[in-house]
């Protein structure tokens, strides 16, 4: 899908944007989840 222009004009793509291996995902998402509850719903 083609980003409508005003977000083209306004957007600024960084030269070296974060990244988060996927299989770093898989193996701590459970254990994120439970520290943003912990910190979110106390």
């Amino acid at each position: 899908a083609a980003l409508p222009d005003v977000f083209i004009e306004h957007t600024i793509v960084p030269e070296n944007p974060a990244t988060l291996d996927p299989a770093a995902i898989d193996a701590n998402r459970q254990r994120w989840i439970e520290e943003w509850d912990a910190v979110m719903l106390p």
